[in-house]
């Protein structure tokens, strides 16, 4: 998968509901789209909670189909009782 198309989906989904993505969080879904691992350590109010729900949308354009799923698991919940 280019590069290229892959920024455009990802730019038009951001666009189509008025989201500016900062370049770190951005960066990172184009190498996860593209089929690569990442590692996304930012700091809070960075965007990383934005790039799940962009998933399905960008799948969609860059695979021409609709409705795409994607299953994201959090241990958000199991952090917190440890806390």
């Amino acid at each position: 998968m280019a590069a290229e198309e892959v920024m455009s989906a990802i730019s038009e989904v951001a666009c189509s509901v008025n989201l500016v993505m900062k370049e770190k969080p951005l960066g990172a879904l184009a190498t996860f789209i593209s089929g690569q691992d990442d590692f996304v350590s930012l700091p809070t109010g960075y965007g990383k909670s934005l790039m799940f729900p962009l998933l399905p949308p960008v799948f969609d354009i860059i695979k021409g189909k609709k409705e795409s799923i994607v299953v994201y698991v959090s241990p958000l919940t199991s952090l917190m009782m440890d806390q």
